[in-house]
């Protein structure tokens, strides 16, 4: 990367360790940002039918399978799969 001060053209060696860091920040940002918009959104258990929201970092951390998440509903107790209701 090539920096231009004051007329001066000075090189900066930028380490391989350093895009890696920006690229898992970058990753983490737009991860955190989706799952707080997801987490705005109700989702439905199948076994009880009780509607609920959860945490942004529980719909992260969950599978997914067509648009349903595998979550633990507070109605019944149980861990099961959920689909996104309104």
């Amino acid at each position: 990367m090539t920096v231009n001060w004051f007329g001066n053209r000075v090189a900066l060696p930028m380490p391989a360790w350093a895009f890696a860091l920006a690229g898992a920040a970058v990753f983490a940002a737009v991860c955190v940002t989706a799952g707080m918009i997801l987490a705005r959104k109700e989702y439905v258990c199948r076994i009880c039918g009780c509607a609920f929201r959860t945490r942004w970092y529980r719909i992260i951390a969950s599978p997914q399978h067509r648009g349903d998440r595998f979550l633990y509903c507070p109605g019944c107790g149980c861990k099961s799969w959920c689909a996104r209701g309104r």
